[in-house]
């Protein structure tokens, strides 16, 4: 069975061909797929439809973060009051060094949370464990 969200009345960022703006948009989705954009939506729509008001809102693409060491997010404010060269040679290496397979999976999962609550819904990494951070893109559908 079908889910449907219908997001009415927002200022909708297209970045179609001529990088159109649409005031007072409405947005149907069916499932995962976005099936129709613009000012009026069609006629039958189905019950499970949930409404969300888009009102004083902008809806704009995802974002995409092309430099990224997702996992990273474990070592957030860690002796960040270092200088770049020390912090990396005295904490971060000597740390990374420590770090398990497990631990990347875990890190690149919050900061996949914390990427998707903030609108990327792409990234590009490049860390350790590459596989690990695979298993958690997976995991949470983020590309």
């Amino acid at each position: 069975m079908s889910s449907y969200i219908l997001i009415k009345g927002a200022t909708v960022v297209t970045m179609n061909e001529s990088n159109d703006i649409i005031q007072n948009g409405d947005i149907l989705i069916e499932n995962d797929t976005i099936k129709s954009v613009g000012t009026s939506i069609p006629d039958e729509l189905p019950e499970s439809l949930k409404v969300i008001s888009g009102k004083n809102k902008v809806v704009i693409p995802g974002l995409i973060n092309l430099h990224n060491h997702a996992a990273m997010t474990l070592f957030r404010s860690f002796a960040d009051d270092l200088p770049l060269q020390e912090w990396l040679q005295t904490k971060i290496f000597p740390a990374e060094e420590r770090l398990t397979a497990e631990d990347v999976y875990w890190g690149s999962s919050l900061a996949i949370l914390e990427m998707l609550k903030g609108g990327t819904t792409t990234f590009v990494d490049m860390y350790f464990f590459m596989d690990e951070v695979a298993k958690a893109c997976c995991n949470s559908g983020i590309r």
